[in-house]
């Protein structure tokens, strides 16, 4: 009686030629020790040459098989890694018409980030244009919540560049651009069910109210002037150290703060991004050289580099920061200095990375991987074995 659990029968048991050409393969792959020697796939091959043909098909998908999986075995920095690395893992040969989209792509925080994370999730959205469906949700979702504040702190610093001197006026000033700006804001997202929104909304004024408070409180304590640069696109360019074209940095910071005194040049700039969010803790990460910042974190980094490129009236020594408003956080701004020294290494790291990109690394070596990722299924990632769980194999 057959096994109803045994993927491929045995040899005797076989009845139809594609489970013989199965039990062949598996024969010579499954290398187990005190194996009998494989003798159907001559069998088979002599018989029919249509079965030579996906005998030797099988072969050539299992070896490739193969070398992707010990390539995946080997960790992110171990050197063998590259040696196992061809086109079946994301390293390609660069046609000239990629060449040439490369060599003028916009290089976006969004792209260095997805770049960095991943070279295969990269190359499959940004290169091969396979976006992620997004499936519509009857909340206000948190990236929605995030639109809706950014449409009412722009329009309020706008408006209102310097915050009135009283604090109750200030926050009675937000008050009403709140209310002046919803159905406005409300048309940057998705249609959604209206009481769904007025929670969403709710949530936005409080933040919105915070962040008055913060900001005045913040003017006061400065004692001069502080300029908010709204939601202005930027583009620098980066040589190449190879020699190649230059690379174009571009982007549209939420603000870029200039802190002037007594009318004379600008002591600090300060590039800042809003989160609606109660969690500041990934977002300290984005900002902090031993976790994310130059590897997967390069927002604020871009961003700085591409202010300093368009403001003029810096001066010598003036403190360069950046970093995250977290709206819904109890601790909500998560900044910090950047020496010009840093920002120095991070646009070497940005220009390596895109290096990278124009050499086709597009490797299937994520650093993390996201486990939702929606280019999983064709991707195929296996995660390398943990210390732990390969101990005593």
């Amino acid at each position: 009686m057959l096994d109803p659990t045994a993927l491929v029968p045995p040899g005797e048991e076989c009845c139809e030629p594609a489970e013989l050409v199965g039990r062949a393969s598996l024969a010579r792959w499954s290398q187990r020790a005190g194996a009998p020697p494989d003798r159907l796939t001559a069998a088979l091959a002599e018989a029919r040459p249509e079965l030579a043909r996906r005998l030797a098909a099988i072969d050539r998908r299992a070896a490739l098989e193969e070398r992707r999986s010990r390539y995946f075995l080997c960790a992110h920095d171990d050197t063998r890694k590259d040696a196992l690395a061809d086109a079946f893992v994301g390293r390609i040969p660069i046609p000239p018409a990629l060449a040439a989209r490369l060599a003028a792509m916009r290089w976006t925080p969004t792209r260095l980030e997805a770049l960095g994370a991943c070279g295969f999730k990269f190359y499959a959205r940004e290169v091969l244009g396979l976006a992620a469906e997004d499936d519509p949700e009857a909340q206000v979702g948190a990236l929605e919540r995030g639109t809706l504040a950014h449409a009412v702190l722009e329009a309020l610093f706008r408006a209102h560049p310097r915050l009135p001197t009283d604090l109750a006026a200030a926050r009675a000033l937000g008050r009403e651009l709140v209310a002046e700006t919803r159905e406005r804001a409300a048309q940057t997202i998705v249609a959604k069910d209206p009481w769904l929104f007025d929670v969403a909304w709710r949530r936005v004024a409080a933040a919105v109210d915070a962040l008055i408070v913060r900001e005045h409180a913040e003017e006061r304590a400065w004692g001069g002037t502080i300029e908010r640069i709204c939601e202005r696109p930027f583009e620098r360019a980066l040589a190449d150290p190879d020699g190649g074209p230059a690379l174009t940095l571009a982007g549209t910071p939420d603000r870029v703060d200039l802190f002037v005194r007594n009318g004379g040049a600008i002591r600090r700039l300060r590039v800042v991004d809003y989160k609606m969010s109660r969690s500041p803790a990934r977002y300290a990460a984005r900002i902090d050289p031993a976790r994310e910042l130059g590897k997967t974190g390069f927002q604020i980094p871009v961003y700085l580099l591409g202010a300093l490129a368009a403001v003029d009236g810096l001066a010598e020594g003036a403190e360069l920061s950046g970093g995250y408003l977290v709206l819904e956080a109890e601790k909500m701004p998560q900044v910090r200095t950047f020496p010009r020294a840093l920002l120095d290494e991070l646009a070497a790291r940005i220009t390596a990375l895109v290096g990278r990109a124009r050499a086709g690394r597009f490797d299937v070596d994520p650093e993390p991987c996201d486990p939702h990722c929606p280019y999983r299924a064709v991707c195929r990632y296996q995660r390398p074995p943990l210390e732990e769980e390969t101990a005593g194999a």
